[in-house]
């Protein structure tokens, strides 16, 4: 039977771990130049803010410092002070976690508007996710450097809270998905209500297949390294696709609005008509008004009157979703 806390086992998994670490980090970075776009759209104001992007911007700068962090203080060789950093990196991670229960929880909740006491709950138990994981984070870690490896170790007070971290994002994302197939099965049969059912599908069980390892070892307490190792992927493969989901719907909300845009632009332009006398402008009114069902990803894009074939004068009114 193998000895986790021999010299030598403890030294290959600490190696794993800051591989793995290293990894996780490029696998992001990549993910996060990707979906760049957002972020610009919103500077430029292709896109309106709105309160529901904080989870998700929250959530990706989140994880982005703590992979950057924990791969930095890896890098150490020399002994440091520990019991800031490593704590303050986990307690990240933990709250990025909860940013990406709660992009798939606003979705949830404006679908059950109308039920403002469920509305409520699922606020609260949001909130809650996010308590716990700061709870989880600042006062159940520790950590300190090992001279021997070289390296920061965690200490953690007591295992079964840390794992209940994960335990509480499996359940809540149970009920999450839940609440959504309750609400699909009952009203619309859109291709964009399947979507929805199917990415929250999809999203509960990749994140609860991550999830289980890291509650799993944690709880286990093999040694350091394994008790860690599972818990950097976790979070950024639910953060990863959480995000996705967001920007999934809203790339589709303006692909439907520029598809409607460019119809209207046909039908404004075929009114030109022209007469041996002159010519005669008849110009013909029109909204467009993107029938989103999903009113938290809203965007609003802007047309310019040379990019979509009218005249310089024609002025062709802002597209709201």
């Amino acid at each position: 039977m193998v000895d986790w806390n021999s010299a030598g086992a403890q030294s290959v998994t600490n190696f794993m771990y800051s591989q793995m670490l290293v990894f996780m980090t490029g696998l992001y970075a990549r993910e996060y130049m990707l979906t760049l776009w957002f972020e610009w759209y919103l500077i430029s104001q292709r896109i309106v803010f709105k309160w529901t992007y904080i989870p998700y911007l929250a959530g990706r700068y989140l994880i982005l410092f703590v992979l950057c962090g924990l791969v930095a203080i890896n890098r150490i060789t020399h002994p440091f002070n520990c019991q800031v950093l490593q704590p303050l990196f986990i307690t990240g991670g933990l709250v990025a976690g909860a940013c990406a229960t709660a992009n798939l929880m606003i979705r949830t909740a404006m679908m059950w508007k109308h039920r403002r006491w469920l509305v409520a709950s699922l606020i609260a138990l949001s909130l809650g996710q996010v308590a716990f994981s700061l709870y989880a984070g600042t006062s159940v870690v520790n950590s300190h450097y090992d001279l021997n490896l070289r390296t920061c170790n965690l200490d953690y007070e007591s295992h079964s809270v840390f794992a209940g971290v994960f335990v509480y994002s499996v359940i809540y994302d149970l009920l999450i998905l839940t609440l959504t197939w309750i609400h699909v099965s009952k009203g619309s049969r859109s291709s964009l209500w399947s979507t929805l059912r199917r990415q929250g599908l999809w999203y509960f069980l990749l994140t609860f297949m991550v999830n289980m390892p890291a509650m799993i070892f944690v709880w286990l307490n093999l040694n350091d390294a394994m008790n860690a190792m599972f818990y950097p992927p976790a979070t950024t493969i639910s953060v990863t696709i959480s995000c996705r989901m967001v920007t999934s719907l809203i790339e589709s909300n303006m692909s439907e609005s520029m598809s409607k845009d460019d119809g209207a632009a046909r039908t404004t332009s075929s009114h030109w008509k022209s007469s041996n006398s002159g010519t005669t402008v008849t110009t013909q009114n029109f909204t467009t008004n993107i029938g989103f069902p999903s009113e938290i990803y809203n965007s609003r894009t802007t047309t310019h009157p040379e990019q979509s074939g009218l005249p310089a004068t024609q002025g062709v009114p802002s597209i709201t979703a």
